[in-house]
């Protein structure tokens, strides 16, 4: 499933993202025990960030 996530500039974990994404050219989406996805594109908007996130299964990546 495609999702799109907006977040203002002053969420630091977003902004986090958006960095890691414009480095590597892609970022997990999820926390530190369960990846729910995979950040597909990150934008810069007029009041914040725009990601779109293609999620997977948390239990099929738990179990990997």
């Amino acid at each position: 499933m495609i999702v799109r996530i907006a977040s203002t500039y002053d969420d630091s974990s977003a902004r986090e993202m958006y960095d890691r994404f414009l480095e590597e050219g892609s970022c997990p989406f999820g926390d530190e025990k369960v990846a729910m996805g995979l950040v597909k594109e990150a934008k810069g908007g007029p009041v914040g960030y725009v990601f779109t996130v293609e999620l997977a299964s948390p239990l099929l990546n738990k179990m990997a």
